[in-house]
């Protein structure tokens, strides 16, 4: 009996000391396209794993009906960077009514996720465009290595028509003469 607790111990103190195992590949997530501007469109890709951090998201985008693509910038990596990092996301407090637990949350505590973001620039306000992703990754890629979507940024707003311009002339009936415009 002795034996084998000693034997499960030794066990546990060898495997407790084997460093864990790194998620070097890369899996796709869910794509998201945030809300155009005039002239860009942003996205999101969230992605599991790249704990190496040396996976990549190519860019290319056209106008519909184009044959060429255009290279745009490279999507950016983030991998779980946190704003305000020196306060801890909860904060222990007194109990009360309102904090019944006594841990409160750190409002200014922001995680940003595992993900690509990044914004394809320079469009035309109100054509539309096709844009390709291609993910890539030494280490492997897992789900969806491409994706693909038609989109178009936001229309301009209409044009207003020159207003018309009147002047004010005071009670006396005489314009002041530093009021009145300059012969063209």
């Amino acid at each position: 009996m002795v034996g084998k607790l000693f034997c499960a111990g030794f066990m546990l103190a060898l495997l407790s000391a084997m460093p864990a195992r790194a998620e070097n590949q890369i899996t796709s997530g869910k794509f998201i396209l945030d809300v155009p501007t005039l002239t860009a469109i942003g996205v999101e890709w969230k992605m599991l794993g790249d704990d190496n951090r040396n996976a990549a998201v190519e860019v290319s985008f056209r106008r519909k009906g184009e044959q060429a693509w255009r290279k745009a910038l490279p999507l950016l990596r983030i991998h779980h960077e946190v704003i305000n990092g020196a306060e801890p996301p909860f904060r222990p407090t007194e109990p009360s009514p309102a904090i019944p637990n006594g841990v409160r949350e750190n409002p200014w505590h922001y995680d940003t996720g595992n993900m690509f973001a990044g914004s394809i620039l320079n469009l035309e306000p109100g054509m539309e465009y096709e844009c390709r992703f291609l993910l890539s990754d030494a280490d492997g890629v897992g789900g969806d290595r491409k994706s693909s979507l038609s989109c178009a940024p936001a229309r301009s707003p209409c044009r207003q028509q020159a207003a018309a311009s009147f002047m004010s002339i005071p009670s006396s009936g005489r314009a002041p003469s530093s009021s009145l415009p300059s012969p063209a």
